[in-house]
């Protein structure tokens, strides 16, 4: 997974969870989602493993609301791993976390937070000079609104 697609499913993630349309396109596609997380955090590539971790964290924060309205306590970590797959435990915790808050276990949707990156400028490797052979690691713009 590169930072690229990354980006694009985060913004993607966001988006849909800002239309509150994640019940009709991410849901049905969170165990095929969870399939490719799984791969990617049990691989050796660092940025693999940061973009998939993000990845996971912004399904989640996005679906545990949705799940909850769609679902009738008990939430037993079995039907959420066999529903939806890799990501079934992580989100049966999640929505259990919010059935016990306060504000939670009433009907309604919780806030959704969105988180936007802006990818870095990639420098123009045939352009730059050389110069000491030392590159500094990329850094990512993200605000939280």
């Amino acid at each position: 997974m590169s930072f690229l697609i990354e980006w694009t499913r985060n913004k993607l993630v966001n988006d849909l969870a800002t239309a509150n349309i994640g019940k009709v396109f991410i849901l049905p596609r969170v165990r095929w989602l969870g399939e490719r997380v799984e791969g990617a955090l049990s691989g050796i590539g660092g940025a693999d493993r940061l973009a998939a971790g993000n990845l996971k964290h912004q399904l989640l924060k996005v679906l545990a609301p949705v799940v909850k309205q769609l679902r009738q306590p008990p939430d037993l970590p079995d039907e959420y791993k066999r529903e939806y797959g890799y990501l079934g435990p992580s989100l049966q915790q999640a929505v259990s976390k919010i059935r016990a808050s306060p504000a939670g276990g009433g009907g309604g949707g919780g806030a959704v937070a969105v988180v936007t990156c802006t990818p870095p400028l990639l420098p123009a490797a045939h352009h730059a000079p050389k110069t000491t052979g030392q590159s500094r690691p990329t850094r990512h713009l993200c605000s939280l609104t």
